[in-house]
């Protein structure tokens, strides 16, 4: 029994990981990322204050410092004002908003497409008239609702998780299942 505990106590943490994290997307996708990245922001900040003590110990001890330790400490500050100020976000926002741009666009472009075959005397699919109208209905969702957009995309992920943690659940109890056999 212990043997088999140590064994699969990796694969338990982490469909415990997996339903938690999928729960708090699905639940409070906008807190949850906000927590998430200011607490990486912090953890580089720590980083980026360790990286600037070593490079002036260094400098001290050895009258220069590492030009790496300290192009290390920069970075890691700037990234980690980046992610604590919540920039990451934002630039996610955008992201997500110039992806309904291009949406709308390409189901433009494809309803174009339909209307042309069909003037041309070809019999084109319904399917594409219908992929260019989701496209565009989708696309506009975006753009007037860029944050909503945003949240429905982490719940979606936290849905992923939730779903794969029962299928490793699953598949760990099936697989102890037929060792006992």
């Amino acid at each position: 029994m212990k043997k088999t505990l140590k064994t699969y106590l990796p694969l338990c943490l982490l469909i415990l990981f997996e339903l938690a994290v999928g729960i708090l997307l699905f639940v409070d996708p906008e807190g949850f990322t906000t927590a998430v990245t200011v607490g990486f922001g912090i953890l580089l900040l720590a980083v980026s204050a360790f990286a600037f003590v070593r490079y002036f110990g260094d400098r001290r001890a050895m009258g220069q410092g590492s030009v790496l330790t300290l192009s290390l400490a920069i970075l890691t500050l700037l990234v980690g004002c980046f992610f604590l100020f919540g920039w990451a976000l934002t630039l996610f926002r955008f992201a997500v908003w110039i992806y309904g741009v291009i949406l709308t666009v390409a189901g433009v472009f494809k309803f174009a497409s339909y209307v042309e075959r069909k003037q041309s005397g070809l019999h084109p699919p319904v399917l594409s008239l219908i992929g260019a109208l989701v496209s565009v209905v989708l696309g506009l969702f975006i753009l007037i609702n860029p944050f909503g957009a945003t949240n429905a995309l982490w719940q979606v992920a936290g849905v992923a998780l939730i779903v794969e943690a029962v299928f490793d659940l699953v598949s760990l109890v099936d697989g102890l299942s037929k060792k006992k056999r």
